[in-house]
C-alpha cells in the first residue's frame, strides 16, 4: 500500500495523470460495458508481456457497448499480430482522438504499442463530459424535529436534480 502523494498534483506530471484518470472515470460512468458487461480475457502475448482484454454489455436492454484494452507491461515497444477484438467494425481510441482502427473480422493485423502503455478502444464514439457545478432550480427541506432523547436528527431533502450532494451544517 502506497498512499497518494497529493503534493504531486500541482505539477505538470500530476495534472497529466489527473486528466488521464478523469477520462477513465468518465468512461466507466458513461459506458455500461465496464460496469454491467461481461469480462473477456481475449489474448495474452506472453513473450511480449502484452495482454488484450475487453468488456461487452450483452444485456437485452443494453446497446452492445464494448471496450477493448491492449496493455503493454514490457519496458520496450512491442509489435503484436492478429489482435482480437470483441467484434468487427470501427474501434475508437478513447484516450486519444486519433489512431482509430477498423477490423473486418474481429482481428486486427499488426499493432504497435509503446512500452508501459495501455490503449483503450470503444466500439462507439464516447463523448467526454465535464460535470459543471450544478445548482438545483428547486429544493425543499422538510421540517426537522430534534429528538431530545437522541443526539441525532433526520433531515429530509428533495430536489428536481438527481445527483449526489454535499450538505454542510453549521
Amino acid at each position: 500500500y502506497r498512499p497518494v502523494d497529493w503534493s504531486v498534483l500541482d505539477t505538470e506530471n500530476g495534472q497529466s495523470h489527473f486528466e488521464h484518470y478523469k477520462k477513465l472515470i468518465s468512461l466507466r460512468k458513461s459506458n455500461p460495458a465496464i460496469s454491467k458487461g461481461t469480462f473477456y480475457d481475449l489474448y495474452r502475448y506472453t513473450d511480449q508481456s502484452v495482454i488484450v482484454y475487453g468488456y461487452k454489455d450483452e444485456r437485452i436492454e443494453g446497446n452492445n457497448d464494448q471496450v477493448v484494452v491492449i496493455a503493454n507491461f514490457s519496458t520496450s515497444d512491442q509489435i503484436i499480430q492478429n489482435v482480437p477484438f470483441l467484434s468487427s467494425g470501427n474501434w475508437y481510441n478513447f484516450l486519444e482522438n486519433q489512431n482509430d482502427i477498423y477490423t473486418s473480422d474481429g482481428n486486427y493485423g499488426e499493432f504497435q504499442i509503446d512500452a508501459k502503455e495501455a490503449i483503450v478502444f470503444t466500439n462507439e464514439v464516447q463523448m467526454l463530459t465535464v460535470d459543471e457545478e450544478v445548482n438545483p432550480k428547486k429544493f425543499h427541506i422538510l421540517n426537522a424535529y430534534p429528538n431530545p432523547f437522541n443526539s441525532s436528527i433526520k433531515i429530509i431533502f428533495s430536489s428536481n436534480y438527481i445527483s449526489e450532494f454535499l450538505s454542510l451544517i453549521h
